[in-house]
């Protein structure tokens, strides 16, 4: 599949009794950013997952067959996070025991982490300009990155995303915090890390 110059961001429905979910707030802001900043030559689109087991890897499939994009980043909410964002390196075939916002579980009765995908690897690298973007935006990142993003919906996308989709090379997972610095700040870098792919492109 040829893809395009495009970056899909996918962020989250609310989940937990929350209103909003600042992943899917973030994903937004970012699209309007940049279509009001006129940017034409390269494009980015944003589609909201649900918080479903049964669902979400269908959703982020059909986006990506949807959009056809060139590079690839899911957003997750992380309340935990000390600054504003938190890079996710290392996506895990694993699913926590938890229910999702339909009361499910990934397997019925699941009482133990189990594999996302028996015939697939234990982990899968994040594909994303770390050095990069840790080198420009130190200051929104919490340090080091995170090497668990969980084994809950949020690790359960990244590891789709990083086992799906090979003919997008830069691709990953960033967990972002509550409120509107947070958003501001991964407004800022998602923009930023457009430009970046954009011109590597270019090259």
């Amino acid at each position: 599949m040829n893809v395009g110059k495009k970056l899909l961001i996918t962020g989250f429905e609310p989940f937990g009794g929350d209103s909003t979910n600042n992943s899917w707030e973030i994903a937004q802001a970012t699209v309007a950013y940049w279509e009001d900043q006129g940017n034409s030559d390269f494009e980015i689109v944003c589609e909201e997952l649900p918080v479903s087991w049964g669902d979400a890897k269908s959703a982020l499939t059909n986006a990506v067959i949807q959009h056809n994009p060139s590079h690839l980043v899911c957003l997750g909410l992380d309340g935990g996070v000390q600054k504003h964002l938190l890079f996710e390196a290392v996506a895990r075939n694993e699913a926590c025991p938890m229910k999702d916002n339909y009361d499910e579980y990934y397997e019925e009765g699941q009482k133990a982490d189990v594999p996302i995908d028996k015939r697939l690897e234990q982990t899968y690298l994040s594909t994303l300009p770390k050095t990069w973007l840790y080198s420009q935006f130190a200051d929104s990142f919490d340090q080091p990155e995170s090497t668990n993003a969980g084994g809950y919906l949020c690790n359960f996308v990244f590891f789709h995303a990083m086992t799906l989709f090979p003919e997008i090379q830069e691709k990953g997972f960033i967990h972002v915090g509550e409120g509107e610095v947070a958003k501001e700040a991964g407004v800022k870098v998602l923009t930023a890390l457009a430009h970046h792919f954009n011109q590597e492109l270019v090259v």
